[in-house]
């Protein structure tokens, strides 16, 4: 992956901003991909390629995502719509969804079959388990300066300390406009017994807690627009 420092990573974009978030540079984050309406350029919903032919998204961004609606990668800033590296790819054309466990089961036969991978659990408690994989209609170029795959933590990694760095194109305040161009933020990981006692019974094992105690810099809307990297593997 890149060897950019974190310094050049991040380039401010206003001297205050509510959320802290600032703009990157252009495809620092190359894994990062856009959900818009088909042959439009603003972002919906975000995701995280994890190969050539597979993105890691929120079961809440494939619930209200039509077929025909498509994925951008090498987007930076999604008011040019002729930008080097950009590429546009559909959706794969099936779809299954597993709203409850009981139903999970029922059809667990059919998970190999589907191109939009809801996990099996979301739904059962709120926020939790909202993880899906969307299959592209074909393979994109991993010419790793425009478009790369995420590094992924290995199989059972606890992630409770450090920092993570969460990406998107959401508003830099409540309700505001969203941004044109990528932003990140570092947000702070904390152990999942001290968000236990902020959270309780809305905190999980499968969730990463991050954030400032004293406030003044986080994510809003964070289902819809964001990728959180703790791996730290660039």
């Amino acid at each position: 992956m890149s060897s950019i420092s974190e310094h050049d990573r991040l380039l401010p974009i206003a001297p205050v901003d509510y959320l802290g978030g600032v703009a990157t540079k252009p495809h620092t984050y190359p894994w990062q991909v856009a959900l818009v309406e088909r042959l439009k350029m603003i972002p919906y919903c975000g995701g995280a390629l994890v190969s050539d032919l597979w993105v890691l998204t929120s079961c809440t961004c494939t619930l209200r995502t039509p077929l025909d609606h498509q994925v951008l990668l090498g987007l930076h800033d999604w008011t040019i719509d002729n930008a080097v590296g950009l590429v546009r790819r559909d959706i794969a054309q099936v779809r299954t969804t597993y709203m409850n466990c009981l139903e999970c089961k029922a059809r667990r036969s059919n998970v190999h079959n589907v191109n939009i991978v809801t996990h099996p659990l979301y739904g059962l408690v709120p926020l939790d388990n909202d993880i899906a994989l969307l299959k592209l209609s074909s393979p994109v170029p991993l010419d790793q300066v425009y478009i790369a795959p995420v590094c992924l933590p290995a199989l059972g990694q606890k992630i409770d300390d450090g920092v993570a760095v969460v990406t998107g194109w959401g508003p830099l305040e409540y309700d505001g406009m969203l941004s044109e161009q990528l932003l990140a933020i570092e947000v702070a990981i904390q152990a999942y017994e001290i968000c236990l006692n902020l959270y309780f019974p809305l905190l999980t094992k499968n969730m990463i807690c991050a954030g400032l105690t004293d406030g003044g810099k986080g994510v809003c809307q964070v289902r819809i627009f964001v990728v959180v990297d703790c791996c730290r593997c660039y």
